[in-house]
């Protein structure tokens, strides 16, 4: 039956050969998915695109066929047009690829180094034009990954203050980031959340591939995951839980496109995560976002992702959360759960002189600049805390033995 625009559902079947773009790290938008199945002459309808704004289009691996994320490029799509001529579309009220992987946040595969192990650097809440000794954190981090030789970088937020980006030629990109980070040792992959200052302003600028065109280690999504084989990290949008954004903005504008409205972009993505956090079979499981879930420091707890968030990590037994927002380095213990809070928001301006004791254990809290840095092998984690000037602060170690836990920290 051939297909057409009245089919409802679709099914696409592919041969092992069919496409010769690998399977990899494509960033891009929804207007550009609806550009390519405008062009295949599928339905589009608001319903798909204000879930498909967040999530990915895949394959299972054990299907020999297409894997494209929401950031395809229209010119990337454009040169593959003929070879979808391939794709044998076929009317399937049961299976739609498109609509079996709504469910399934973006997925980057990131390979371990060869023995093994993998090391990363974190930083947050850094995008300064350099001030604030944002430039003397980003020498530091050079050196410190030049030693560990990382893998990549995450991101846990707020990278361009005070509003974000204007658009996709904003200087400030280049000026807070291009420019910044320039030892060899940090061309590598940044994996990025969004903060709440990028939040006001233009957001879609900020997911853009364009930029990426500029830089192309800079890789920004809503939420995703970074899969590499011993570890899943899944990266989380934490700004529109926070109700305050919503409700009293103040003299700050937040972008909502594609998120509006809050509770269903809320549910879908804890759902998402739910199942993504099931399905992973990886020996660590590490959530990444940008706001505090336990904090001493000026921005305290955050309610909201203790009330919808945190029930989602415990039951899946995610061993860290990782997060900036509050402009310090910490280390938090859950006393209910294995569950550890680190914060990793040194990376400009600091110094806010808190102190809001919680009912957690507080491991260890430096109110300053600085930065993370994990290494992790199938049964070690080690975790790094440096300030300013590249010296270590604090270490901490845990060991997995029969998915038992041994904790060891150290401080400097």
């Amino acid at each position: 039956m051939p297909f057409s625009k009245s089919n409802p559902r679709v099914k696409y079947t592919l041969e092992p050969n069919d496409f010769n773009f690998p399977t990899g790290t494509l960033t891009g938008q929804m207007a550009e998915i609806r550009n390519f199945l405008n062009r295949s002459g599928l339905p589009v309808g608001p319903i798909w695109f204000s879930h498909l704004s967040f999530n990915l289009v895949s394959v299972n691996k054990s299907t020999p066929s297409l894997c494209f994320f929401l950031s395809l490029s229209v010119q990337t799509i454009t040169k593959q047009v003929s070879a979808m001529a391939k794709v044998l579309l076929s009317l399937s009220l049961l299976s739609l690829l498109v609509s079996i992987a709504l469910a399934d946040l973006a997925r980057i595969e990131h390979p371990l180094k060869n023995d093994g192990s993998l090391s990363i650097l974190v930083i947050g809440d850094w995008g300064r034009k350099g001030t604030y000794n944002q430039s003397l954190v980003a020498e530091q981090m050079g050196k410190v990954g030049k030693e560990l030789n990382i893998d990549f970088v995450i991101s846990t937020g707020d990278n361009f203050y005070e509003n974000g980006l204007t658009g996709v030629d904003d200087k400030a990109f280049e000026q807070s980031f291009s420019d910044i980070y320039t030892a060899e040792s940090l061309q590598k992959p940044w994996y990025t959340v969004l903060g709440n200052h990028d939040y006001r302003g233009d957001v879609i600028a900020q997911l853009s591939p364009a930029l990426q065109k500029l830089d192309s280690r800079f890789i920004c999504m809503r939420s995703f995951i970074v899969n590499s084989e011993i570890v899943e990290f899944f990266l989380v949008d934490t700004t529109p839980f926070v109700m305050k954004y919503w409700t009293t903005p103040e003299d700050s504008h937040y972008d909502w496109r594609d998120v509006e409205p809050r509770n269903t972009y809320i549910s879908n993505l804890l759902q998402d995560l739910n199942n993504a956090l099931q399905a992973s079979s990886a020996n660590w499981k590490i959530v990444v976002g940008h706001h505090t879930m336990r904090s001493v420091s000026e921005h305290g707890d955050t309610a909201e992702l203790l009330q919808y968030l945190l029930p989602v990590l415990k039951k899946n037994g995610v061993d860290f959360y990782v997060n900036g927002h509050d402009h310090c380095l910490e280390h938090i213990s859950s006393t209910d759960s294995p569950l550890q809070y680190f914060t990793s928001g040194g990376g400009s301006k600091a110094w806010r002189g808190t102190y809001i004791p919680n009912s957690d254990k507080l491991q260890f809290f430096y109110d300053g600049q600085g930065f993370m840095s994990l290494k992790l092998t199938k049964s070690d984690a080690d975790i790094v805390f440096y300030d300013v000037a590249g010296r270590e602060l604090y270490k901490w170690s845990m060991a997995k033995i029969n998915q038992g836990h041994l904790p060891c920290n150290e401080a400097m």
